[in-house]
């Protein structure tokens, strides 16, 4: 009898045992009636092994029951259990060749970034930090989200905003210059302009330079690029790139003042080869023919290349042919065709030089004498043609100028003139040509 109440007792405490362990199981968060702590070893464990089934089973446990702290534990962070079940769905999805699959995967990534942000508030987790992170997960797997790259800028520009010296600093500022390299392509300037406005001051020289590099892309209309390189010249108003390109806008705006402060400044800054150039250039343009004359002057003493002093010869001959000093426009074309034989420009001045002393001696009274002069123009078009296709246009076009008005046949006729025999072209035709001194051929 004794032995029977012994069985009955025992049976009696394990039944209750059950009963309580079912209780547990129904009241309890964790999956088997385990404590927090068993689940979260079992998590850790399970994660590190990479038995992700495991882990995700124990993950959604922790994350429903301790999303934040965890009381038998002080060091637990929820929001750390929530970044490895990001990182579990991720990994699942590289190993995923269905790119639906892969997609839905990584749909789950993007649910728990979510419920991070639902349920923590600024002063319990870093949001740059988390905003950062969520923006990187959507820019490295933006091929299989919908509007990746477009959620991955967005969270950039989000935390340029919420902290510009933060983001810059970062990766050497790799976030600023792609977020701002994409609202360049997509044509948002005046967003690109804010971010430029709120990061540059906290900029490193690789970031700067490469937001100078966007200025260039967004300030491309003529009129804005000024103002935005006055503004430049403003902080840095000895820099001759920035000068340059001042001046070249200028003319092309036809703002002739400008242009020519805007030279004298470079000249002023450094007097070298190509700012005496620009002087020579500007003082021309503005009808200063002598002073063009003393730069380039200037200029070829500081020339050193064949090409450099040929280009001031012939700038010479230009200059010169305008005041209508006809001498030293021939013997500077010359010195210009010595420099460079193969250049076809300084032949085809040469043949206007001497084209404009028919003018001048026979003004409108042109004798058949006269006409013979441009036998000697069109030999100069011939060469500068013969060295230089390039000029080759050019030179037909003149021709349709010249050729006609070179000697008739009853011209030559009456002169005795015959067809290949030489004929000096001096002061034997007429006193005013006695300079030119050269023979050409009858044609």
């Amino acid at each position: 009898m004794k032995h029977y109440y012994k069985l009955l007792l025992a049976f009696l405490l394990v039944a209750s045992s059950a009963v309580n362990v079912q209780a547990q199981e129904e009241e309890s968060c964790y999956p088997y009636g385990l404590g927090a702590l068993e689940v979260f070893s079992i998590f850790s464990e399970s994660y590190k092994t990479k038995d992700y089934d495991l882990a995700i089973l124990y993950g959604e446990a922790l994350m429903k029951c301790n999303p934040k702290k965890m009381e038998e534990l002080q060091q637990y962070k929820g929001e750390d259990v929530f970044e490895k079940m990001i990182d579990i769905y991720v990994q699942l999805a590289k190993k995923e060749k269905d790119p639906t699959k892969k997609s839905s995967l990584l749909d789950s990534s993007i649910t728990y970034f979510g419920r991070v942000f639902a349920i923590n508030t600024p002063d319990e987790i870093d949001i740059f930090d988390w905003t950062l992170k969520r923006g990187r997960f959507y820019q490295e797997n933006a091929d299989f989200i919908n509007d990746g790259y477009a959620k991955a800028y967005a969270d950039y520009q989000t935390l340029i905003d919420m902290n510009p010296e933060r983001i810059t600093k970062l990766g050497s500022g790799y976030y600023v210059q792609i977020t701002l390299q994409n609202l360049v392509t997509q044509g948002e300037k005046d967003k690109a302009l804010a971010i430029i406005n709120k990061t540059s001051e906290f900029a490193d020289d690789g970031t700067k330079s490469f937001i100078e590099k966007v200025q260039d892309q967004l300030f491309s209309n003529p009129a804005e690029r000024i103002v935005f390189l006055e503004g430049k010249l403003a902080d840095a108003p000895k820099d001759i790139s920035i000068l340059n390109e001042l001046y070249e806008l200028y003319l092309k705006q036809n703002n002739l003042e400008k242009a020519v402060v805007t030279a004298k400044t470079m000249y002023e800054v450094n007097p070298n080869f190509k700012n005496v150039m620009t002087m020579a250039t500007i003082s021309k343009k503005n009808s200063n023919n002598k002073d063009a004359i003393n730069f380039l002057n200037e200029a070829l003493k500081l020339a050193t290349e064949k090409k450099d002093k040929a280009q001031v010869y012939y700038e010479l001959a230009d200059t010169y042919l305008l005041i209508e000093d006809l001498k030293k426009a021939r013997d500077n074309a010359k010195k210009a065709i010595s420099e460079a034989p193969n250049w076809g420009q300084p032949y085809i001045k040469l043949a206007g030089v001497y084209a404009q002393a028919v003018s001048l001696c026979a003004s409108s009274n042109m004798e058949r004498e006269d006409k013979a002069v441009y036998w000697l123009v069109l030999d100069y078009l011939d060469k500068a043609k013969q060295v230089d296709a390039e000029v080759t246009s050019m030179v037909n076009n003149l021709y349709k100028s010249y050729q006609p008005v070179t000697p008739t046949a009853e011209e030559k006729f009456f002169k005795g003139w015959t067809k290949g025999n030489d004929i000096k072209i001096d002061k034997s035709l007429r006193e005013c040509y006695e300079w030119i001194n050269e023979s050409t051929k009858i044609r």
